[in-house]
Parts: C-alpha cells; sequence; structure tokens
C-alpha cells in the first residue's frame, strides 16, 4: 500500500503489507520484511506514479512468488480518501495483463495502455540475450560505428548521432555530436508517428525549466504532451538515463 499507515504515523511512501484478518484495509498489518527496492514516485499532468522493484520469489511465505510463465494476475485494490489507511475507501477486484520486458507500452508514460513490465532480472525468467549474428557483431553489439548525420536545409551538418546496442547486457549507450554547438539546449523525441513528432519521451540537454530546481547541464529525460508550449514538456526523473 502507498500510504502513512494505520493512524498516519508514519512517512507517505509504498509499504510490503500482508492480511492477517479479512481482506479489508484494517485487517492489514505490515510484512515484517519489507522486499521492495527501488521505489520512486512521479506526479505530473497524467497521475500520480509509484514505480518498484521485487524479486519474482522474495522467499517469504507472505510473499505471491512468480515463475516468468504467467500473463494474467488477479489483484484485490483499494484507494483511500485519505493515506491513513483507516480513512474511508473504495475497494475492488482487478486483473492485471503481463507483457514481455521488450513492449514499450508502459504506466504512466502518457499512454492509455495499461500493463506492467516482466523482468526478473536473471537468466532462468528474463529472454535469452540476443545473440544473432546477423543482427549483433562479434563482439555482441549493435550499431557499432554506424554514425547517423542530421542536416539543415541548406545541408549544413547540425549534429552526429549514434544508438549502440549491447545485446549481451540489453543496454543501449547514445553517443551524440553537435560540431558548432552554441551552448543551448538540444533534444531528440522518440516518436514513430510523424502528424505528432513533437509528442512523446524524449531526451533533452539542459539545466532545467524556469518552474524546476536548478540542475547541473545534463541529458535529462522528458515527456513532450504537444508541440511549441513550454508547458507541455514535463520532466520524468523516473527515466533518466545513466
Amino acid at each position: 500500500f502507498y500510504t502513512t499507515g494505520i493512524g498516519g504515523s508514519d512517512p507517505a511512501n509504498i509499504y510490503d503489507y500482508v492480511f492477517q484478518t479479512a481482506r479489508t484495509i484494517l485487517g492489514a498489518a505490515r510484512d515484517s520484511t519489507d522486499d521492495l527496492e527501488n521505489i520512486m514516485t512521479n506526479l505530473d499532468s497524467n497521475g500520480f506514479c509509484v514505480s518498484f522493484d521485487r524479486d519474482a520469489d522474495t522467499e517469504d511465505s507472505e510473499d505471491q512468488s512468480f515463475d516468468g510463465t504467467e500473463t494474467e494476475i488477479d489483484l484485490w485494490w483499494a484507494l483511500g480518501a485519505g493515506l491513513d489507511l483507516e480513512s474511508d475507501s473504495e475497494e475492488g477486484t482487478a486483473t492485471i495483463t503481463l507483457v514481455p520486458e521488450d513492449i514499450d507500452d508502459r504506466w504512466c508514460d502518457g499512454t492509455t495502455i495499461s500493463c506492467t513490465i516482466i523482468d526478473f532480472g536473471d537468466d532462468t525468467t528474463t529472454p535469452e540475450p540476443d545473440t544473432d549474428t546477423d543482427n549483433c557483431d562479434e563482439n555482441g553489439k549493435k550499431g557499432a560505428g554506424k554514425v547517423f548525420e542530421v542536416l539543415d536545409n541548406d545541408e549544413n551538418l547540425l549534429f552526429q548521432i549514434s544508438f549502440i546496442i549491447d545485446c549481451d547486457v540489453r543496454t543501449i549507450t547514445i553517443d551524440w555530436t553537435i560540431p558548432n554547438w552554441g551552448g543551448g539546449w538540444f533534444g531528440i523525441v522518440f516518436n514513430n508517428d510523424l502528424d505528432n513528432r513533437m509528442k512523446g519521451n524524449a531526451l533533452i540537454y539542459t539545466t532545467g525549466k524556469s518552474d524546476e530546481d536548478t540542475r547541473e547541464a545534463g541529458l535529462y529525460s522528458y515527456f513532450l504532451e504537444g508541440p511549441k508550449s513550454a508547458d507541455s514538456v514535463q520532466y520524468r526523473p523516473d527515466l533518466n538515463w545513466q
């Protein structure tokens, strides 16, 4: 539950609970072992998103275990009027569809598709690394040595960019070179929709917007809700690259 606990004495966060009695809020208690890791929260125009990691099998008898073959998970849910677990709440059941890790549709990414991602973090349940020799070189890379040039209308070089995929550890590295950079912000949007090019997940080199805390100049993740408006550009720290 994301809560301040029964009585509201805990900091607002997501906690591992178990049901000790009937399946109602007041029958729940904190699990003696909290197995949730890498908890992140984000509030933007799409809503409030909480993300976290947990082992597929925590070896905790109170936790649901997973083996990677599941396609759906049945859930009981509750939505409180306040953060205190004793506040009035709505309750119900739902079935959530699981999708493979390489699917792009995620919760809180600005789409209307709701799903979750299978990522068990070990070689027994995740897909095998991509070792197709038609796509990966002898070093297990895709895209190494391929540089894309972007030109302006007068065919002057604006920037060069390369995308290198490590097939073994399944990471992507972006190298971005701007020969005549003037010191201003720059960015790219990940979007194949030619009718809505300035919408979607983006990487922007910036110190942030005027309504954000000033950061060191760097590449940061944003979501663009539409073109030509600073209000439509939303900072997404939960999606920042390494």
